[in-house]
């Protein structure tokens, strides 16, 4: 049986959210459990609900429960939506799409994403590395926003839906919201993440690296296309080189949802609408040069040869061999010989390596075990040598287990249960990297016609996408009770302001995580309930420490990105 909501209590990864159990029947079975551990209070919990639950199960008409109660989100305009925003980018005779990032095209998308949120009363935040959030206002101004994000850019031969659907579901959540006169409790906000794709700028998920620190600002200015032009100076052209710190330490999110479709034919094949993602595996892109001896290809004896192409076809097959005992992916998807003749033994081979593994030790063991095969075959042949550089990674992830079951809950509301199923990603997404510094992060999966995705015949259906977008909404709307139940029941923090995660090992500002509420300007930490001096020095240091990052970029050309006021401690 899927997760429930409906009578748990349990600990998010972000927020100890605790509801309690108001279920009499459950209650009778349950006299003891606040005294347990809250892992343990979740299994005993979900455990009972199921057994009581199976005896009195909701009436259930065309897969949904009769309860359908709050606002729905509109497929018609939905779809109208995704199809006028795709002649920005069209291709001629084709449904395909070419809109690179921080191209005219592209320019022009976000140019109606930023009017449409304005219209509804956003306020629109550009960061300084291109990424566009719209955030619709809630009852508490003071905690950072429900991020719903995906991508406006495509492959140079794509499709209508990949990162599309994910934007303009999350500006259709947020017109459903509007329209049915609700005001959540934490303002929610729908996300632009810049070159994802990272078709024009190798590597992708720019946007989301460097918000989430897994890539610096300096770092991804400097990407160029195959024309020369660097981000920073498109971005700057397309006049969407933002003011706002690109950084979820200033400006954060309280958790992050992604509609997708699953780029995969697994949904389609079970018969069923909705994936709820369990995680994203990791992926890992290299650059490898192998170097041997140019010679004559009849005058040099076999045993004398260092080939480079002999030891590149090793590594390509021991990658084959790696990733099939591990039920991993290895790709060699580009692979370049220097100056070759058909005469000619190979002197230097230089290819990509693409390694996807569910776990960051499989990933791991693979690296290893190709830098041991390299090791070897310089040891048997020194005149062969290797130099493998890493130029991108996404983390293996596990998605948060409250906003999963926010989304389970919502989803069966809408199709039913048996239209469900869990599913880990195979594809890369912004999701890996706003999990991969702590946000809270689910994603929902609807169905991809045959599995083709990055393709003009990439296609899912009206209803499909229409279902998508209500579980995405009902998801938000649940998640954001659940923390304002929280927020309003806790008494262990009480500074109002921006919620943010003092927590950044990878920069070394410190070493264990602390969570405050930080407000753009804080008068005295004194006369605050539950705040400690260290604390107060702690965040101040650790706030003056990536501002003094964001000034060095600063100094070295690169804007300094702020927020609606200066960051002040005091």
């Amino acid at each position: 049986m899927a997760p429930s909501l409906i009578e748990t209590s349990f600990t998010s990864t972000h927020y100890p959210v605790h509801k309690k159990i108001k279920s009499p029947a459950i209650k009778s079975h349950v006299k003891d459990v606040t005294a347990l551990e809250p892992e343990t209070k979740l299994e005993k919990v979900l455990a009972i609900e199921k057994t009581v639950t199976s005896k009195a199960s909701p009436a259930v008409v065309d897969g949904r429960s009769r309860a359908k109660n709050g606002p729905r989100a509109n497929p018609d305009r939905l779809w109208q939506d995704i199809h006028y925003t795709a002649e920005w980018g069209a291709i001629p005779g084709t449904t395909g799409m070419e809109r690179l990032a921080l191209s005219d095209a592209d320019k022009s998308a976000r140019d109606w994403f930023v009017m449409q949120a304005k219209i509804l009363g956003c306020e629109v935040r550009i960061d300084a590395i291109g990424n566009i959030f719209a955030v619709l206002p809630g009852e508490n101004m003071g905690i950072a926003p429900l991020g719903m994000g995906s991508h406006l850019d495509t492959q140079p031969l794509g499709g209508r839906y990949d990162g599309i659907l994910g934007v303009l579901a999350g500006l259709e959540v947020l017109r459903s919201i509007k329209e049915a006169g609700i005001k959540t409790y934490a303002p929610v906000a729908a996300i632009v993440w810049a070159n994802e794709e990272g078709a024009r700028f190798n590597p992708g998920c720019s946007g989301s690296a460097v918000w989430s620190g897994n890539s610096s600002l300096s770092a991804a200015y400097k990407l160029r296309d195959e024309a020369g032009a660097t981000m920073k100076s498109e971005l700057s052209r397309i006049n969407y080189l933002g003011p706002y710190y690109a950084d979820y330490r200033l400006n954060p999110l309280s958790a992050h949802l992604e509609l997708h479709i699953e780029q995969g034919s697994r949904l389609e094949k079970k018969d069923r609408k909705a994936g709820i993602v369990t995680g994203i595996q990791g992926i890992r892109w290299y650059k490898v040069i192998v170097t041997g001896v140019r010679a004559h290809a009849g005058s040099t004896p076999m045993e004398n040869r260092a080939d480079a192409l002999v030891a590149t076809s090793s590594i390509v097959m021991l990658l084959n061999e790696e990733a099939m005992k591990r039920s991993a992916f290895a790709t060699v998807g580009m692979l370049q010989l220097d100056r070759p003749s058909s005469n000619t033994i190979p002197g230097s081979v230089s290819f990509t390596v693409d390694i996807r593994c569910q776990s960051e030790e499989g990933l791991n063991d693979m690296e290893a075990s190709v830098k041991d095969k390299m090791a070897l075959m310089t040891a048997e042949s020194p005149k062969l040598t290797f130099q493998m550089t890493k130029v991108w990674e996404s983390p293996a992830v596990k998605f948060d287990s409250t906003l999963m079951s926010c989304i389970w809950s919502a989803a069966i509301d809408e199709v039913g249960e048996d239209k469900c199923m869990e599913i880990q990603s195979f594809a890369g997404h912004d999701s890996a990297l706003t999990a991969s510094c702590g946000v809270p992060t689910a994603m929902i999966f609807v169905p991809s016609k045959d599995g083709i995705s990055h393709a003009p015949e990439e296609f899912t259906s009206k209803e499909e996408c229409g279902h998508g977008t209500q579980i995405f909404l009902d998801a938000v709307l649940k998640y954001d009770s659940l923390l304002k139940e929280h927020l309003k029941n806790s008494a262990s923090v009480t500074l109002t302001g921006q919620l943010c995660r003092v927590l950044s090992p990878r920069q070394g500002y410190f070493t264990s995580p602390t969570w405050l509420r930080l407000t753009f300007s804080l008068p005295s930490f004194e006369h605050q309930n539950c705040i400690h001096s260290d604390q107060a020095h702690h965040s101040k240091s650790v706030l003056e420490n990536i501002q003094n990052t964001y000034r060095m970029e600063a100094d070295a050309g690169y804007p300094l990105g702020r927020s609606k006021a200066d960051i002040k401690t005091s």
